[in-house]
């Protein structure tokens, strides 16, 4: 399984969270105010707004066997002739902040995009995912906006060719 496919399969169970707004499969920038709102705006019950998540990989672990790794609840036996590979996910999301009206809102939505990448994110049978992804929480402007921003963040390891103990 390569990694276009991992972040691939990723994206599709981010994408099915009800009302996620925008998800992309990496980091996004706008140049200018139009491009801006073009990749980072959308409309949620009739309101537009700032509603996005981006999916990278900020760093990458190869493991060389023979050796026996613990990965979550799992733990494999890497044979000497195989070798198995960790990829760290970053998952950042973000909503507009309105005063006194989104802070339940952004917390229930992070609350669901954890919960379906820990409870409802499958891989093919050559990769695991981390029981409990781990979230951050805090505030930032993107572009024009301030913004209610998390990060949600697990890892996923490659198993093909390495047999569970």
């Amino acid at each position: 399984m390569s990694y276009s496919t991992i972040l691939a399969q990723i994206k599709t169970s981010v994408e099915a969270v009800t009302n996620v707004g925008k998800v992309y499969s990496n980091i996004r920038y706008a140049q200018d105010l139009g491009n801006f709102y073009e990749i980072f705006r959308t409309t949620i019950n009739n309101q537009d707004e700032i509603r996005v998540w981006m999916i990278s990989r900020n760093g990458r672990q190869s493991i060389t066997g023979p050796k026996e790794v613990s990965f979550g609840n799992f733990r494999f036996v890497i044979p000497a002739t195989q070798r198995a590979i960790v990829h760290n996910i970053l998952i950042e999301g973000l909503m507009s902040f309105k005063d006194d009206d989104t802070e339940v809102d952004f917390q229930a939505l992070l609350d669901s995009v954890h919960d379906q990448i820990k409870n409802n994110l499958t891989f093919s049978s050559t990769a695991k995912t981390r029981s409990d992804p781990m979230s951050t929480i805090d505030y930032r402007y993107l572009g024009p906006v301030l913004c209610h921003y998390a990060t949600v963040e697990f890892g996923v390891l490659e198993i093909d060719g390495i047999n569970p103990v």
